[in-house]
């Protein structure tokens, strides 16, 4: 009869046991689960941080670009690629680093011939595809690639306009961040686009911009380019990850997306179409407003939640426990009563344990849980950290030592820990400060601070190499949970390299990059301590000004790196000739500037001066070349010419030009005398500016006549300029326009009045006559010289056979090369070319044969002594000659008396100038000439 409820009761006790194994089989797999989940947090953490890292260290390294860019005003292309050339190395997905002046329409054209100094083929352009150029239309303003690094892998990007995108619009990403970065003052970043040159095609990337500012003041009006990196976004993502990998972030991939509008953009990998349960997904801000969204997700195999060995274990024990306790109850169902009772009471007791079992189990599993978390972060940090993190008790021994710190300092862990204060790192010597006095100082800033702050500062670390390392250390008290203090923590960061970068800029800032000597800001600071000390002690100190004579004719026709050879020499050279105690600096291209510092007497300079002219000048040999430059040298002493280093190098550059007036490879002392020269020059370049500006320039113009039937054959024209006193002669204001570079604009003044006046007479009927124009050498040697004669011709509708250009035998014969390019470009157009004053210079056979000349005329001082019968009358008899026989016009100037054009008509001169026939006269008297032809 107790058979069947025995029975139920054995039934009732194995499923009891099945729910009890499958409550403890649920506990264990859910820890596994946790663990696996905490497994893949931290790696996914890793890997999100390292990324995050990458970006705010390329952009750290653009604010160090821009800072540099404008410290040196954009500098030199040399300059830019030796800067570079360590960021590169160290930052492999950098597609590009360049820097992009802004010009606008109107320093298009000059910008352009600037910048072909450097970079011979440059010109501003609206494509990126190799083999194909497209010259950039006329906008507002332009932002080129004027330097790119690496050039080679980057050389279609030279010159091409970032800003060809007009208007900022979601369509125009590179526009849109260029607005962003200068309306906020800060770096932007492009949405992602796709990367253009043949190399990355198809890869996807950005590029960031950094507004530059004159003298760092951020003002629109000191804006004056950006500072630009292209990244490669999939390599920068690839790249951060190779530390990571080292770190414990393995077996985790990541997925880069932009998402800051409502439409997200792809930048590395993509998303499956059913997410995984486990993935970390992050924000990562990005400077211009713009948000990449990082998901994390598990490799193929790995970080599985499914159910591991160790739970499916525990499921077949407990459920084969289960079944035995189960046959173990029915075998024991037939006993007594008595047994049964006993049974049930024994199974109760064991019901309660398996309760308070289950609950113990659940809180030890819990804190196990916790203490491998909280080792496991602990672990991670300490082995995975870039600082050195070092840990003591009250008594300041070391207790930990982590991998970075073993890696900084070069000591073991185990030969510090237990053995040895931090403080033993802070003295070069090496001492273990054993009553621990230094350490005690070191930590004694923390006694005035509140409970839980730190305390920072910068000092120097001596590691076992020897070699001081400047870290910046944080410290900090350690606390238990009882608030009891229990030791100190210091952090330290090697800011090495932040130290070898404020190096760097500082030296860029005060050293010259070619000769490694003091620039222009350094020499004013050596001038101010200089001036200060004679002051002081009653002392005079001189400032030479050294110019290398017609040192542009070896740069122009032997090329920059020549040039940059022979100023490094040079260089060197003026260094052997100085005292010890004397500075010297260069200005910039050709410019030396040497502070004399305690002269006893004004001879002194005079000695080292003549040291000077006696070492530069002798030969050089640069690459195959032996050079020969000499120096011009100016001298002003204090107090005498200037009691500030503005006055003082003001002075000396003006006896510098004294000394080049006087024939060169001279030196000159400053005298009051030449202040007035001075002046006087920079009034006439005011009044110039002025002239130009009112248009108070006109032409005059002198005919020229047939020698033989007095037929008006044409006419010279002249500048002349008005002024208070009345018309200025060329005399008093040509020679200041040249060497101030207003000869540029003035010449082209006169090459459109000359052209539009001729055209005048034409349309008024009157038969033409060709106009020649005096064109000087500055001029000339323009590359668009060609180009700016035909503009002027088209402007005024003009045949170019009724414009002549006249050339001294000095302006041809400075570049032959260059010279013959341009005749030739002239020629090709229609134009004469005359050669003036022939005779008076670099007359010569060969470049006659060479050049296509039409026309030489015989300079005035030849013909004025005609009558006297001297040797000059051979000289003009072979001219004549020898243009005759080349098939060349002879035009003789300053014919004055009947005796004199005699005398050229019998040897067959063919056109005559000069007062004889007809003075310079205004267009209207000229007006009256023709008309009467």
């Amino acid at each position: 009869m107790n058979n069947p409820r025995l029975s139920r009761f054995a039934l009732l006790t194995f499923l009891l046991a099945i729910v009890l194994t499958g409550i403890l089989y649920r506990n264990f797999l859910d820890s596994e689960r946790a663990n696996t989940r905490l497994d893949f947090e931290q790696a996914a953490t890793i890997r999100i941080n390292a990324l995050r890292a990458e970006a705010k260290g390329t952009i750290e390294l653009l604010r160090l670009l821009s800072a540099h860019l404008e410290l040196v005003q954009g500098g030199t292309a040399k300059g830019f690629s030796h800067y570079t050339q360590a960021m590169l190395d160290q930052h492999p997905y950098l597609q590009a680093v360049g820097y992009n002046p802004r010009v606008t329409l109107a320093e298009r054209h000059r910008f352009e011939q600037a910048a072909r100094a450097e970079l011979p083929d440059f010109t501003i352009n609206d494509t990126l595809q190799p083999g194909s150029f497209a010259r950039a239309e006329e906008r507002s303003e332009y932002f080129p690639f004027l330097y790119v690094e690496p050039l080679a892998a980057n050389k279609p990007a030279s010159g091409f306009d970032v800003a060809t995108e007009t208007t900022p619009s979601p369509l125009s990403p590179r526009r849109t961040a260029m607005r962003a970065a200068t309306d906020g003052n800060t770096i932007a970043v492009t949405s992602p686009l796709t990367l253009a040159l043949k190399k990355t095609s198809g890869q996807t990337g950005v590029i960031v911009f950094s507004p530059l500012y004159r003298t760092g003041r951020i003002h629109a009006e000191n804006f004056f380019g950006f500072a630009t990196l292209v990244i490669r976004v999939s390599d920068m993502l690839l790249w951060s990850q190779r530390v990571a990998s080292e770190r414990g972030g393995k077996d985790v991939e990541l997925v880069l997306q932009d998402c800051t509008g409502p439409a997200t953009f792809a930048m590395h990998g993509s998303l499956p179409a059913s997410l995984p349960e486990l993935r970390r997904e992050e924000l990562i801000d990005i400077p211009g407003g713009r948000q990449w969204r990082v998901t994390a997700l598990p490799v193929k195999n790995a970080f599985s939640l499914a159910p591991k060995s160790g739970a499916l274990s525990l499921l077949a024990v407990g459920s084969a426990l289960s079944l035995l306790l189960g046959i173990l109850v029915q075998i024991l169902a037939g006993r007594s009563q008595a047994i049964r009772l006993q049974v049930n009471e024994r199974t109760a007791d064991l019901a309660t344990a398996n309760d308070k079992l289950l609950q113990e189990v659940d809180r030890r599993m819990s804190s196990e849980n916790r203490l491998r978390q909280v080792s496991a972060l602990q672990r991670s940090v300490l082995a995975n950290a870039g600082y050195a993190i070092v840990a003591t008790n009250n008594e300041g021994i070391i207790q930990v030592f982590n991998p970075a710190a073993e890696r900084i300092l070069g000591y073991p862990a185990k030969a510090v820990i237990n053995r040895l204060r931090p403080s033993f790192f802070h003295q070069q010597e090496g001492q273990p400060d054993e009553d621990g006095a230094h350490f005690r100082a070191i930590v004694a800033p923390l006694a005035e601070l509140p409970a839980g702050s730190s305390f920072d500062q910068e000092l120097t670390f001596w590691p076992h190499s020897g070699q001081p390392i400047p870290v910046k250390l944080s410290l900090s008290v350690m606390l238990d949970e009882d608030g009891k203090q229990v030791g100190y923590m210091g952090i330290a960061y090697d800011i090495s390299s932040q130290k070898a970068a404020e190096a760097h800029i500082t030296r860029l800032a005060h050293f010259d990059t070619l000769t490694g000597l003091p620039n222009r800001l350094q020499l004013r600071k050596e001038l101010r301590r200089a001036i200060a000390a004679a002051k002081r002690s009653g002392q005079r100190l001189g400032v030479m000004f050294v110019d290398l004579d017609r040192f542009k004719n070896i740069n122009d026709s032997l090329g920059h790196f020549v040039g940059d050879a022979l100023l490094q020499s040079v260089s060197k050279r003026l260094q052997g000739c100085l005292r010890e105690g004397d500075v010297i600096a260069r200005m910039g291209g050709d410019e030396f500037v040497i502070l004399l510092d305690h002269i006893s007497t004004p001879e002194i300079g005079a000695e080292v001066a003549e040291r000077i002219l006696e070492q530069v000048s002798m030969p050089i040999a640069i690459q195959g070349h032996t050079l020969t430059i000499t120096p011009s040298i100016g001298i002003a002493l204090y107090p005498d010419d200037g009691a500030d280093s503005d006055s003082l190098i003001q002075n000396a550059d003006t006896a510098m030009y004294s000394a080049k007036e006087s024939g060169r490879n001279a030196y000159c002392y400053f005298t009051r005398s030449m202040n007035e020269r001075v002046s006087s020059r920079l009034n006439m370049e005011s009044r110039i500016r002025h002239a130009l500006k009112e248009s108070l320039f006109f032409l005059d113009y002198q005919p020229q006549f047939d020698a033989i039937t007095g037929r008006l054959t044409g006419a010279e024209a002249l500048v002349r300029m008005r002024g208070a006193e009345g018309v200025l002669p060329p005399d008093c204001f040509i020679p200041v326009a040249e060497d101030s570079g207003l000869i540029l604009p003035l010449g082209d003044w006169v090459l459109a009045e000359a052209a539009r006046r001729n055209r005048a007479w034409i349309d008024a009927g009157w038969q033409p006559v060709p106009i020649a124009v005096n064109v000087s050498a500055r001029q000339f040697e323009q590359p668009d010289f060609p180009e700016k004669v035909r503009a002027a011709l088209a402007r005024a509708d003009l045949d170019p056979c009724w414009l002549d250009i006249e050339l001294t035998e000095s302006t041809i014969m400075q570049s032959v090369d260059k010279t013959l390019e341009a005749l030739n470009a002239l020629k090709l157009q229609g134009l004469r070319i005359v050669i003036d004053d022939f005779g008076t210079g670099f007359s010569s056979l060969a470049y006659l044969k060479r050049f296509p000349i039409d026309c030489l005329k015989i300079d005035r001082s030849f013909v004025e002594d005609l009558e006297r019968g001297s040797e000059g009358n051979c000289i003009v008899q072979a001219i004549i000659s020898l243009a005759r026989q080349l098939s060349l016009q002879v035009v003789a100037e300053g014919v004055e008396t009947a005796g004199q054009l005699e005398l050229l008509q019998h040897w067959g001169c063919t056109t005559i100038q000069g007062y004889l026939l007809g003075r310079p006269m205004d267009a209207t008297s000229f007006e009256a000439l023709l008309e009467r032809r």
